[in-house]
């Protein structure tokens, strides 16, 4: 692990500019050095080395102290939606930007998810995914391929606490004001097809394509699935593009104007896998009626984004592999992973020509690293020691802008003569 000596936390303080009129400086600090510390850390995944890059302190308890405070979190979650606000009108600006539907793809995800036999062994009958903490997160997709990632919400437990239901509903009130005016589509699986999150939705103005399940009932009381078997599912096809490592899917498809008892008269989309007409038929709920099917399924293929979002999260940002414990912990260190995944993709120095989150850490480590070098060879006294200090560190650094140019002269002499 790269431990640099200065610049540590330069990068991400251009990056939380300003921020002073939320917090202390030296609690913007201390956010700058965590979020770097979980960067300089993603690369080991392992608690011991979080903790080791992100403490900055000889024990573990000021880290459980700083990140279980009740201040903190208040902070957190202002500069949060500070800076979201910020690269949300950033991408608005551009061009690309300007035409074109907005995707908001929300889901539910798990921090700390138990092993398979702890599963059983303590949560018997509970189903196969069984999570310490659980988290809703909201993913913004806009026309020309960027993300943005929403600020998580955190499900506590309780007879009146919130629902995940409810917490997805709470994204989409917030991101109304600023998104009124554009046409956005909320896309989501079955879990969140209720009531309250389509009238959340259309109070807001924006549009959505929602699963829902088999069991869902018309306004006869009558279920979808009864309806498959008099419907020809290959009157029309739609072929979605290929995924990175996948094969371009074909779907068989039918669509309806169907009234159900949630929601109202809405259009519905019977899918099932081209050619495989013993799969399971998925279902497919919009407010758009005069769109065809396959722009429904086409819209509803961008959900698998913040699947993509969550594997980065937990593979390279250490979502899942950070324990903490407390009231406000997980949801503290959910948020400044939110944080640092921004940095990345939005605020990070030297990183603009990398596209996936594991090359731009890596960019970034390498220009802390070179950033922290150079303040080494300047501290040398004499030339003769930075070139010891050159051949022993950096092997295949650069010389000197005198040496360089004395090699061109050389080279250039050798021509000539030649």
């Amino acid at each position: 692990m790269i431990q640099p000596l200065r610049g540590r936390i330069r990068p991400v303080g251009y990056f939380l500019r300003g921020a002073s009129q939320f917090a202390a400086p030296r609690t913007i600090a201390a956010i700058a050095r965590f979020v770097m510390g979980i960067l300089f850390a993603a690369f080991e995944r392992t608690v011991a080395g979080i903790r080791e890059a992100v403490a900055d302190s000889p024990t573990a308890s000021a880290l459980r102290q700083f990140l279980g405070s009740r201040e903190l979190r208040e902070k957190l979650v202002t500069l949060l939606r500070w800076k979201t606000r910020q690269n949300l009108r950033k991408a608005l600006r551009r061009r690309g930007n300007r035409t074109g539907s907005i995707i908001l793809a929300i889901d539910s995800t798990f921090k700390g998810t138990l092993s398979r036999r702890a599963r059983h062994l303590f949560f018997p009958g509970h189903g196969e995914r069984v999570g310490q903490h659980i988290f809703v997160c909201g993913l913004l997709l806009f026309p020309d391929g960027t993300r943005l990632p929403l600020g998580p919400l955190q499900k506590k437990g309780g007879r009146h606490a919130p629902t995940q239901v409810d917490l997805a509903a709470v994204l989409v009130r917030e991101l109304a004001p600023e998104l009124r005016r554009r046409s956005v589509v909320v896309v989501a699986d079955a879990f969140f097809f209720a009531k309250k999150f389509l009238r959340a939705i259309r109070t807001a103005g924006f549009h959505y394509v929602i699963a829902c399940k088999g069991n869902t009932v018309l306004t006869d009381r009558t279920p979808l699935d009864s309806l498959v078997r008099t419907l020809r599912l290959a009157a029309s096809c739609v072929t979605l593009p290929a995924r990175r490592g996948e094969r371009q899917k074909t779907f068989s498809v039918a669509r309806r104007l169907l009234g159900l008892r949630c929601g109202g008269t809405q259009a519905v989309v019977f899918s099932r896998p081209h050619h495989k007409r013993s799969a399971r038929t998925k279902f497919l709920v919009s407010d758009l009626q005069d769109a065809p099917a396959a722009e429904l399924v086409r819209l509803y293929a961008h959900r698998w984004q913040i699947e993509v979002y969550f594997r980065e999260a937990k593979s390279y940002l250490g979502f899942d592999q950070y324990r903490v414990t407390g009231e406000y912990g997980p949801g503290n260190f959910a948020l400044l992973v939110t944080l640092a995944y921004q940095f990345l993709h939005w605020g990070g120095a030297g990183t603009e020509r990398a596209q996936t989150t594991l090359a731009r850490i890596r960019a970034l480590t390498a220009d802390v690293a070179a950033d922290n070098y150079e303040v080494l060879e300047r501290a040398v006294a004499t030339r003769h020691r930075r070139k010891k200090f050159r051949a022993r560190f950096h092997p295949h650094a650069p010389s000197s802008a005198h040496g360089s140019r004395r090699a061109k002269t050389r080279i250039k002499r050798i021509r000539l003569a030649s």
